[in-house]
């Protein structure tokens, strides 16, 4: 059942953004449109409270790029991060308050995500329904300015979100490692601030391994799996989010989707959607 069906106009370029709701009942979905772009990933309660599979049908590895890395040569931080900044506005209502985790990446926690695509796709959850807008960046580490930002990101509701980067953007640079940052408005005794949660990101080239079996994949979950078992983070993600969208009454691709964030240290996320489904 479609809660919500909205458009809008973001500066820049489109964007699009899912949302996995976290609202009780059977087969409910919000069905969000942003710049004409439709919300493609669809979840039901009852996958959302479906309990995980006793084997993992999808594992991650990984990539062996030598021990986790914390700063770039450039002092900037590839491994997730959150940091309290000065300069929030005032929003109409009262912000939730700056410590309390109000953005989670769905990242690995010890290194930083890999990614073949040129655009690729981020994942966040949001904890708190009072976040109601907030900024995304996304930039080359230890470089200043942004090669996309956008500062004002519509969350209808907490869930988990999605943005892709739009096709007017130049590609990401292969080999090159990027810092992607969400800030959300919080309130610190009583003062207005930034909360800013931070994540790397690097492109590389696909192994010949990772080529082969794309090749072979008969299905999206297929390729996620590829994905995964090579390491590419970012990508396993998106893949599973286009086999939801493509079989969305098939609860083990949640399932799929859930695993991958507990293998990454992310149970909290898993079990609050639970929960709250």
């Amino acid at each position: 059942m479609v809660i919500s069906r909205q458009e809008g106009t973001v500066a820049a370029s489109a964007v699009s953004i899912m949302l996995i709701p976290l609202i009780a009942g059977s087969n409910i979905l919000f069905d969000r449109t942003l710049n004409k772009l439709s919300i493609d990933f669809d979840l039901s309660a009852k996958a959302l409270t479906k309990p995980a599979r006793a084997l993992k049908s999808i594992d991650y590895k990984p990539p062996n790029r030598g021990a986790p890395s914390i700063t770039t040569a450039g002092g900037a931080r590839l491994r997730p991060a959150t940091e309290i900044q000065d300069g929030g506005e005032r929003t109409g209502t009262i912000p939730p308050p700056c410590s309390q985790p109000l953005v989670v990446f769905l990242v690995p926690q010890s290194h930083a995500g890999q990614t073949v695509s040129g655009r690729p796709t981020f994942f966040w959850y949001v904890s708190d329904p009072k976040v109601k807008t907030v900024e995304f960046n996304l930039k080359k580490a230890g470089a200043k300015e942004s090669i996309f930002s956008n500062e004002s990101v519509d969350i209808p509701a907490a869930g988990i979100i999605k943005l892709k980067i739009p096709e007017n953007v130049p590609e990401l640079t292969e080999g090159q490692d990027y810092v992607w940052s969400v800030s959300s408005v919080c309130v610190d005794k009583g003062v207005v601030k930034k909360r800013v949660a931070l994540a790397g990101i690097t492109r590389v080239a696909p192994t010949s391994e990772l080529t082969k079996q794309l090749a072979s994949a008969k299905s999206e979950s297929d390729r996620a799996k590829a994905y995964a078992q090579q390491g590419y983070w970012y990508d396993a993600l998106e893949a599973l989010s286009k086999a939801a969208d493509a079989k969305p009454e098939d609860p083990s691709i949640v399932e799929d989707f859930y695993s991958l964030l507990k293998q990454v240290g992310l149970d909290g996320v898993v079990e609050q959607v639970r929960q709250q489904s």
